[in-house]
């Protein structure tokens, strides 16, 4: 669980925008984002985003990718860190 709730937000608000597009034949179930992962903090599971680097290889086609997760929410700037957020919600 990350500390803000700014995917679920997200995903609400895009699958909502979708939905009124009408750019599918079919109904929406609802959109969600793939740059998520899991990072174990101690005891505790907590949910990061995540973006991929795309490494580029001389002679190799193929690009292989790096996940890198941040520290901070990329949308409004809150640690990811539980303890990091406890500080900055207290100050």
């Amino acid at each position: 669980m990350m500390n803000c709730d700014c995917i679920s937000e997200i995903e609400q608000r895009v699958t909502q925008k979708i939905k009124e597009s009408g750019d599918f034949k079919k109904p929406v179930k609802g959109a969600r984002m793939k740059e998520l992962g899991f990072v174990l903090s101690g005891s505790t599971f907590t949910t990061r985003t995540v973006t991929n680097l795309e490494v580029e290889l001389e002679g190799q086609k193929k690009k292989p990718l790096i996940p890198m997760t941040h520290n901070y929410c990329p949308f409004c700037g809150v640690s990811q860190r539980p303890e990091k957020a406890a500080e900055e919600k207290e100050s």
